[in-house]
């Protein structure tokens, strides 16, 4: 009987030995597949920090590169493996100020900041984190290159001031011989009717020829202004009602002739407001022009108001037409200089795409925007919005 107990005993043990073998074999087969896991994902891992575009250099609390990408040994032109074990006052200008560092010793982030290396004088934009726990202090640094961008600033920065040099020169060589004319013009329309009819058309067409010239020259000049950021506000108080009014009367007679219905919309209290007056008048003109330009027996209107607010109070104006509208493609390119929503040699509108480019730079340098809604055929609303400040 003890003999077939100790025979039941030993199978059962047996079976035991062969089921922890098979465990062990699993468990051995699972190390096995996680240790090649882990190296796929450690070389995955390395492959990516390795062809990041921007370079990243990993420094330890002694600031001696440990570890580094292929970008960031590009920026210093040295191979890779050059770059373990060289500190960081060895690759560039550092950072850091009677031999402490803000990122290790003062744990302050770095962010953008521009500086050179000593190997090429290449100028790069670095950016650093410290990563710290119990057993490591690590400064993760990323770098870009910029030196190309710079020099394209520097090339850019000169180009503008050749170009803002040769304007200078240019203008008075154009405005002299145009005030001539002008005044010449002038001159001879005070005599008008003591010339042959045939005398005076011509005399009318030198007139009104000339005046575009000069408009054209004082748009090109002044789109220059704009593209080197030379125009500067002017800011004015002044009265809002008296301001429209007046903008009103003037327009009324510059478009004395035309075929279109034109009304106006002020704001119904009298408010003092302060902004560059000049460079609405300007702006609003514009809009009004170009509205008169596009439109043929039609209707414009200019309406205004003037939004309160606690913090920033704001000017609206929405010039309105019924003329021949603007496409959808076509609605932001009337923005850009030299371009009109009929950009083919043969167009019916005279105009250089100047005028609304300048508009809108100018509403943006008020810290405003103009935006337009269109519909080919139906006309345009162009809105202008600036801030202002009331006083009561």
């Amino acid at each position: 009987m003890e003999t077939k107990e100790k025979a039941a005993e030993l199978d059962q043990l047996s079976r035991q030995v062969a089921l922890l073998k098979e465990e062990k074999a699993e468990l051995v087969k699972r190390v096995k597949d996680l240790s090649i896991q882990g190296k796929e994902k450690t070389a995955l891992i390395r492959n990516l920090f390795d062809y990041l575009p921007n370079g990243v250099v990993m420094f330890d609390h002694n600031r001696q590169v440990i570890q580094a990408n292929q970008a960031a040994a590009n920026v210093f032109s040295i191979e890779k493996r050059e770059l373990i074990g060289k500190r960081c006052t060895d690759l560039f200008h550092c950072y850091e100020k009677n031999d402490s560092c803000p990122v290790l010793d003062q744990h302050q982030s770095i962010n953008k900041l521009r500086t050179q290396t000593h190997q090429c004088d290449s100028v790069i934009l670095r950016s650093a984190v410290l990563n710290k726990d119990d057993n490591n202090t690590v400064v993760v640094e990323t770098m870009v290159d910029v030196t190309e961008i710079e020099i394209a600033n520097r090339e850019k920065t000169l180009a503008l001031q050749t170009k803002s040099n040769f304007l200078a020169n240019v203008s008075h060589e154009l405005r002299t011989p145009m005030h001539g004319i002008l005044g010449c013009s002038n001159l001879l329309s005070s005599k008008k009717h003591e010339l042959p009819e045939k005398l005076q058309v011509y005399l009318e067409t030198l007139d009104k020829s000339s005046n575009r010239l000069w408009s054209l020259i004082e748009k090109l000049f002044e789109a220059s202004n704009l593209e080197e950021d030379s125009v500067k506000l002017q800011l004015s108080t002044f009265e809002c009602r008296n301001f429209f009014y007046e903008l009103e009367t003037e327009f009324h007679m510059r478009v004395d002739g035309y075929t279109n219905q034109v009304s106006f919309s002020y704001p119904a209290q009298e408010y003092l407001i302060v902004t560059d007056s000049i460079r609405l008048h300007q702006i609003i003109m514009t809009l009004l022009e170009n509205a008169s330009k596009y439109t043929e027996k039609g209707q414009i209107e200019c309406h205004s108001q003037l939004i309160e607010r606690e913090s920033r109070s704001r000017l609206v104006v929405e010039v309105k037409d019924t003329g021949i509208g603007i496409s959808p493609e076509k609605q932001q390119q009337v923005f850009n200089l030299f371009e009109q929503e009929n950009g083919n040699a043969d167009r019916s509108y005279q105009g250089a795409g100047l005028g609304l480019a300048i508009a809108r730079q100018l509403s943006n340098l008020m810290g405003g925007d103009i935006s337009l809604q269109s519909t080919p055929g139906e006309g345009s609303v162009f809105t202008l919005k600036v801030p202002v400040e009331i006083k009561m």
